[in-house]
């Protein structure tokens, strides 16, 4: 497997203990990132309750249960397939991926299941947990990791995402107002999809350039189009071993990774696991410093900003593990160790806040969402 697409997996698994990222196949291209509502099926656990003592390594029958089991997982998974970009500490990695699930994740899905509006299903969640405890760090189709939650809503009823929906989508597209209405897939092939989602039962996904339903929707080559589109809410994958250069359909396009020790240009993905690092135009397909290992002071560099893995701070000159207390690291990026922010009025590490908690700023809070001066949830509408 290529090691960007276990990048990919690795950063949308992390994503999804906090916005649900990286999922939406229930949409067929239309609609906000999701997971996926019409997986697996299996018994589900309509109220969601707690569990009580958490267990990482027991089996999952609550939601509590899964954000210490998900954590224990997760982490034991960047530590075997993310080595060549992640800086793992065993520790520290599954107390704080736990309690971004718990703040995440899990409270998203308790919300949405008091309101009657998903239901929690706890196979698909013991499927993730082993599903990551495997050993196998290859993508898999129909991940169960993207398929937690299914939708309640029926045609007609209000919506704020494809999710919710218990068939159909929830409009179509990034324009859609939010909140919506719950419309019917479309189903024909060669049928517009910007104001609803194909239907993914019939092979159906959205054509993110030409905006009409197609079966399946095609990998792209290189020098064509890839990537988000914003007005259908569909995507255009890249073929394998290729990536794309862009966010979306506008400015993407799929290329060839950067050959290992190659020059590199912001954008670019290095071949076997390597990093652009550098600035322009001296930068380089290299591997990421470890702790002890040198690396650059972020005005050297445009790419990657240090050069030192993801997680490690660089600290005179060598990377090294960010603080946990006293003065944050200058590293713009990993300034506190994990678990901890940089308060910009003291510039000194503080412990991260939970949901209901006061916080004076959105990187206080394990969600990173601070509304109205309380850690939270990020809204599923954006307010207007």
């Amino acid at each position: 497997m290529s090691a960007q697409s276990v990048r990919r997996f690795s950063a949308c698994l992390v994503s999804t203990v906090l916005l649900f990222g990286c999922g939406g196949a229930k949409s067929g291209g239309g609609g906000d990132s999701s997971p996926d509502g019409g997986g697996a099926g299996g018994a589900n656990t309509p109220d969601g309750g707690s569990g009580g003592t958490r267990d990482a390594a027991g089996p999952v029958n609550t939601l509590d249960d899964y954000a210490a089991a998900y954590g224990d997982a997760l982490c034991s998974f960047l530590e075997r397939c993310s080595a060549d970009y992640v800086h793992v500490d065993a520790d520290s990695c599954r107390a704080y991926q736990t309690a971004v699930a718990l703040n995440g994740t899990v409270a998203g899905i308790r919300d949405a299941v008091a309101a009657g509006t998903w239901t929690f299903d706890v196979q698909a969640a013991q499927a993730c947990v082993d599903r990551l405890r495997s050993g196998v760090c290859d993508v898999i189709e129909s991940d169960p990791c993207y398929a937690l939650v299914h939708g309640l809503v029926p045609l007609g009823g209000a919506c704020k995402q494809n999710i919710d929906c218990a068939e159909g989508s929830c409009g179509a597209g990034s324009g859609t107002p939010c909140p919506s209405t719950c419309v019917p897939f479309v189903e024909t092939a060669g049928a517009d999809c910007t104001q609803a989602g194909c239907d993914p039962a019939k092979g159906l996904g959205c054509n993110a350039v030409s905006h009409v339903c197609e079966a399946p929707v095609p990998n792209a080559a290189v020098g064509q189009p890839c990537g988000f589109d914003l007005q259908s809410g569909g995507a255009i994958s890249c073929a394998t071993g290729l990536y794309c250069t862009g966010f979306d359909v506008t400015t993407g396009v799929c290329a060839e990774p950067v050959a290992a020790g190659s020059p590199c240009t912001t954008g670019q993905l290095c071949a076997d696991g390597q990093t652009c690092v550098g600035k322009a135009p001296d930068a380089v397909c290299r591997d990421l410093s470890k702790i002890g290992e040198p690396c650059t002071s972020p005005g050297a560099n445009e790419y990657f900003a240090t050069g030192c893995l993801t997680g490690l701070a660089c600290d005179a000159g060598k990377c090294a593990a960010p603080p946990a207390t006293g003065a944050c690291a200058a590293d713009p990026f990993f300034k506190c160790a994990a678990g901890m922010y940089c308060q910009t009025a003291t510039t000194t590490c503080q412990p991260l806040v939970e949901n209901g908690a006061a916080c004076d700023e959105a990187t206080a809070c394990y969600t990173l969402s601070c509304n109205d001066g309380t850690c939270g949830q990020w809204p599923a509408c954006a307010p207007q």
